[in-house]
């Protein structure tokens, strides 16, 4: 299904451009080693600097789903393979092949590559599509992504109920010093 043409509250840019800037930085990071961690934070940014593009919020917030759980794995792998790897001592190598467990941290980073390009491969269908404004949602992840949005909706509605609390409380204390100083110019 695809939606209609429309510009982003951000810079008044083409909705596609930010959406496949949502997509592609984030893929960057991702194949970054140290960065890998931090690939979500594009997708972040652009969902919360986003205020009205339904189009955009929706295909940021599936970015966002991806990286946040590419990330995880990769944080997950991280702790497993420093639990699992020791320095090697050369004098001791048979018995390391022996008791498997540098066929554990083979296996492992495999299995995280091949998850990565997998990632990398629906990331990079997501975004030919949303160039050609498209609404598509990556495979297996559809139930989840509903859950996903629901959550970050509720955030959302947080976030608006505590800045409308903000100003209420402004425009109070606002009207109470405008009152005190009415008090003190009635007294005079």
């Amino acid at each position: 299904m695809k939606s209609k043409k429309s510009k982003s509250s951000l810079f008044n840019i083409n909705a596609n451009i930010i959406v496949l800037i949502s997509y592609l930085g984030g893929l960057i990071l991702m194949w970054i080693p140290t960065l890998c961690y931090v690939a979500w934070i594009v997708p972040l940014l652009i969902y919360i600097t986003e205020s009205k593009n339904k189009y955009i919020k929706d295909q940021s917030s599936q970015s966002l789903f991806i990286y946040l759980l590419t990330s995880l794995l990769s944080i997950i792998v991280y702790i497993f393979l420093r639990l699992f790897s020791s320095p090697i001592d050369f004098a001791q190598i048979y018995n390391i092949l022996a008791s498997g467990s540098l066929i554990i941290i083979i296996l492992t980073s495999m299995l995280v590559s091949i998850i990565k390009i997998l990632a990398s491969f629906f990331i990079g269908i997501a975004a030919i599509k949303s160039w050609n404004y498209e609404n598509y949602e990556i495979l297996y992840l559809k139930p989840y992504l509903k859950i996903f949005r629901k959550y970050l909706i509720k955030l959302e509605e947080r976030g608006d109920n505590n800045k409308d609390t903000a100003k209420e409380t402004k425009e109070k204390s606002s009207s109470k010093k405008k009152e005190k100083v009415r008090g003190r110019k009635l007294k005079k």
